[in-house]
């Protein structure tokens, strides 16, 4: 209800230590002004001193601030006498309120804590700012985070005798309510409200293809069970039936700021959970045959193997990503750095350059836990019995010369995890998730044929690959898979339209499409320098932009723009690639979002960021031939006149002609490969018929 508002009827906890009375208090709040009312609640253990209770009753009175202070009934004895009655003009004092209605409420503009963790999280996920006066255990570390890290919040200073005197109270409320220091505060709590709300989201990039390929096996008689770790998860498609493991990750207290803590106890969880899943499976008389697991948990073959079951491997990235993190995982690539004019050669690749090559090769030391994570998919790829691709054949072929300068095109980008911050460890992530290569009974692959089929051909004769993409809905592209029409699983809660509509009034091919995924951190500046270079193009754009990364936009530029440019939060992207407006898409380059792009026939303007996207950038460059890449000036930024110069030459003259056909072209071969008879088809049906006959 107050996050991402999946949940029907999850209005509230279902369980308070208190009984709720009435809420006379929402109802005051209603005669209040947005943003007026100071919350003041110390949680239900606090035991303050009478004079301490003095001091908080009379700064409050001397703020002259509306306030709403819950004062347990065993406290009231230490309000000064007559205090309720003498600022009920102001003030209301009551035994409780219902907390998250009152955080929530337009009214409420800070909130006076005692910075419990519970308390804090309320007030960040409901984008309210802080008055922090913490008393003991976790409250003090608390605090802290509140005003010196996340900035959204002030900490009241105590005298040499440890009170908090009445002056320090009404300094404190005026400092977080009134001027720049205010609004700058509300800033900051209002983007930590939508980081929040992405926090509970589903890992898209991941899950829509398990769900698109669940959708073929469906289709062809087998009996898919999709396992999940949120109960909120759940399949519009009636032939999926989903079960829910591990949900300790709704817990916010579980949620550590080390990455490998938070890993190893996702491993534990969801290894028990699989385990008693698939015991609980077998009793009841439909035995599981095969486990096929996203290859970023590579640890799940050896479940399957364990307990005599067939273990495939589900790859969300391109053969090509695969084939360079496999080779860094048997350290074939080592001492690669920025030296002009040499290259690197690996098997059925073109020669590339770093720039072209994943972040994590260059600069091995900024992400150790990722970089592990994501070499170990390649630790028991021998043992596994199918590995399965989101790719296709002709998606990967090609060859091309070209030398080293830099490792990532796009510095200005930078990574933030929602809910641990700047990552230092996720390079052990993304390359432990080759670890399995050699153990794993298949490896299944999101691509297809023709893009990749030099570097399918190479993995082929090295392990049991195969093709099994583009994984996106049937309506798309072969449109056998009837009712097939979106993901059913969305990152986002889908809102109206509007940006359809939009599109509706547009010639066809006159728009460009930005969106960089998301999790994209732009700075501000770079914010700045694509927003003026989309305004020069002097073309019709329509931006997604997350609501906590509106604040980095360029003052009214979203009005000053609105007669070229529509900028949103949220937009259905395979509608939106589909539609005949669409031109171009300045694109990440992350894989779900090219494999979409390609299958939808729109040419592409790549912006690359990190991890796998340098090498997908090559490829739709220099292999396919489907778009420009946009060029970094020394200091890593992508200047508006470069922005504004690739904009003309994907869309313009007989350039732009050439890579629109040449999309086009992807486009059928995308939509041949899925449809009866194609690669990708084919490939289902022997991993179908081999798991059948073992």
């Amino acid at each position: 209800m107050y996050l991402d508002k999946r949940l029907e009827d999850d209005k509230d906890y279902g369980l308070s230590l208190f009984k709720l009375g009435d809420e006379d208090c929402i109802k005051w709040l209603d005669t209040k002004e947005t943003g007026s009312v100071v919350y003041v609640s110390f949680g239900s253990l606090a035991n303050l001193g009478e004079d301490q209770m003095e001091e908080l009753a009379c700064g409050l009175k001397q703020s002259n601030r509306y306030f709403l202070w819950v004062v347990r009934a065993s406290e009231e004895s230490k309000l000064p006498t007559n205090f309720a009655t003498e600022a009920s003009e102001k003030g209301r004092v009551v035994n409780w309120c219902p907390q998250l209605k009152v955080l929530a409420h337009p009214a409420t503009g800070w909130f006076m804590t005692h910075c419990g963790w519970n308390s804090t999280m309320e007030a960040l996920s409901l984008g309210v700012p802080m008055v922090a006066v913490p008393q003991w255990a976790d409250q003090p570390t608390n605090a802290k985070y509140i005003v010196d890290i996340w900035q959204v919040g002030v900490r009241v200073k105590v005298d040499e005798k440890g009170m908090i005197r009445r002056e320090e109270i009404e300094l404190c409320m005026r400092e977080v309510m009134e001027g720049e220091r205010g609004n700058e505060l509300k800033r900051n709590a209002v983007r930590w409200k939508e980081f929040a709300k992405e926090a509970v989201g589903e890992a898209q990039g991941h899950i829509n293809p398990l769900v698109q390929f669940s959708k073929r096996l469906a289709s062809k008689g087998l009996k898919v069970t999709l396992v999940v770790t949120k109960k909120s998860l759940q399949s519009q498609d009636s032939s999926i039936k989903v079960e829910h493991i591990a949900d300790f990750l709704e817990d916010s207290n579980q949620i550590s700021d080390n990455v490998e803590s938070f890993i190893n106890r996702f491993r534990v969880a969801v290894s028990r959970g699989l385990r008693e899943l698939i015991e609980k499976q077998n009793s009841l008389g439909c035995p599981v045959k095969i486990v096929v697991y996203d290859s970023s948990m590579p640890w799940v073959l050896d479940i399957a193997h364990e307990l005599g079951l067939y273990g495939a491997v589900f790859s969300t990235q391109s053969c090509a990503v695969g084939a360079v993190y496999y080779h860094m995982y048997k350290g074939s690539l080592k001492n690669i750095g920025p030296v002009e004019g040499s290259t690197v050669s690996l098997p059925s690749m073109p020669l590339m350059e770093t720039k072209d090559l994943s972040s994590f090769i260059y600069d091995m030391g900024s992400y150790p836990s990722m970089l592990r994570l994501v070499v170990n998919q390649f630790s028991n790829w021998e043992k596994a019995d199918w590995r399965l691709f989101n790719t296709f054949d002709k998606l990967e072929g090609g060859k091309c010369v070209v030398t080293i300068n830099a490792v990532d095109g796009c510095k200005g980008f930078a990574f933030f995890h929602i809910r641990y911050g700047h990552v230092s460890s996720f390079r052990r992530l993304v390359l432990d998730r080759f670890s399995d290569f050699d153990k794993a009974d298949w490896l299944l692959f999101n691509s297809f044929d023709k893009p990749e089929r030099k570097v399918v051909n190479w993995m082929a004769s090295q392990w049991p690959v195969k093709t099994v993409g583009p994984t996106i809905p049937s309506m798309y592209l072969d449109k056998r898979l009837e009712d097939d029409r979106d993901y059913d699983l969305s990152l986002f809660k889908p809102g109206d339209d509007d940006c359809i509509r939009w599109l509706d009034t547009k010639e066809t091919g006159s728009v460009v499409y930005v969106s960089f995924g998301s999790l994209a951190n732009l700075k501000e500046d770079q914010m700045e320098e694509l927003a003026c270079g989309l305004k020069r193009s002097n073309r019709y754009f329509l931006w997604v932009v997350r609501a906590s990364e509106e604040s980095k936009l360029p003052t009214n530029f979203s009005t000053e723009a609105s007669e070229n440019g529509l900028v949103v939060n949220w937009c259905p992207q395979l509608k939106v690639l589909a539609h005949p407006a669409m031109g171009c898409f300045m694109t990440h380059c992350g894989w779900n979002s090219i494999l979409e792009a390609l299958s939808l026939g729109v040419p592409m303007l790549a912006v690359p960021q990190w991890t796998d996207q340098p090498t997908n950038a090559k490829y739709v460059v220099d292999i396919w031939q489907a778009g420009v890449r946009v060029k970094v000036d020394e200091k890593g930024m992508i200047r508006r006149e470069e922005i504004e110069t690739c904009i003309r030459e994907v869309m313009e003259g007989e350039r732009g002609n050439e890579l629109k056909r040449n999309a086009v072209r992807w486009k059928e071969l995308a939509k041949a490969a899925v449809d009866e008879g194609g690669s990708s088809d084919k490939h289902i049906d022997e991993f179908i018929s081999e798991l059948a006959c073992n």
